[in-house]
């Protein structure tokens, strides 16, 4: 696969996901500190996404990064799953801010981990 190839392949990825985020351009790029012009270079492959701007988007849209570049297909890059939605939602509506930033961002770490885990045990 050409490098050309590659940059539209993650371009349309990129687009997908900012589309099913419900994510203008504008407000994309600025989530992720770049312009809306190097943004849509990116979507259009005519550009790669520098890996400042690719480990950016793999946190947003709480992805593996190395699925944005991989066959992965885009309805399997960032399916959350009930226990972290509801995990969510009853961390919002129970506790204090700081409360809700430890417990926000412990469950990203068992999230994190359980993707990790669950990758090797698959090799």
């Amino acid at each position: 696969m050409t490098e050309k190839q590659e940059a539209k392949i993650i371009g349309d990825k990129v687009r997908e996901l900012r589309v099913k985020n419900n994510l203008t351009q504008e407000k994309l790029s600025e989530k992720l500190g770049i312009d809306n012009r190097c943004l849509s270079r990116i979507e259009t492959g005519k550009n790669l996404p520098s890996f400042k701007v690719a480990r950016k988007l793999s946190e947003l849209f709480n992805f593996d990064f190395y699925s944005l570049i991989n066959d992965t297909p885009i309805d399997k890059i960032n399916a959350p799953d009930e226990f972290v939605i509801q995990s969510t939602k009853i961390i919002n509506s129970a506790c204090d801010n700081n409360e809700k930033e430890y417990y926000l961002e412990m469950l990203k770490f068992a999230q994190k981990s359980y993707k990790t885990f669950s990758k090797k045990d698959k090799i």
